[in-house]
């Protein structure tokens, strides 16, 4: 016990302090604390009764307007992918009317997605 004391005084109480003024500081700091707790409730209430309190919860709309383009992206992304892919095989295959359209949808479903990422992000700027 001799040996381990002066680490335990080092690592839990620290150089200086004694374990009755880390206890004292503990009460001291506990009370200040429970005092104060009342004044700043009797703040927040007078704040409610003036009709002054200012209360920040995000719109339940908004996020569901976030949701449906994410939904949206998601859909472009994959209309991008598979209509970029018909192109290419059109092409691959010497049919190059057919994969002027698919490469044409490709460039209509990019612009969508574009779009819906630039109003996802107004929403986004709105609501934080």
């Amino acid at each position: 016990m001799q040996v381990v004391r002066p680490y335990i005084k080092e690592y839990v109480l620290g150089e200086g302090d004694d374990l009755v003024s880390m206890v004292s500081g503990f009460f001291r700091k506990s009370i200040s604390t429970a005092f104060g707790l009342p004044d700043e409730l009797h703040r927040v209430l007078q704040l409610i009764e003036k009709n002054k309190l200012v209360t920040r919860t995000p719109d339940i709309k908004d996020s569901a307007r976030l949701f449906y383009q994410v939904g949206q992206q998601f859909l472009f992304t994959i209309l991008i992918i598979a209509s970029c892919t018909f192109g290419y095989l059109f092409w691959k295959n010497g049919e190059h009317d057919m994969a002027n359209y698919g490469f044409a949808a490709t460039g209509i479903f990019l612009l969508l997605l574009v779009r819906s990422i630039r109003k996802g992000n107004k929403i986004h700027r709105r609501m934080f």
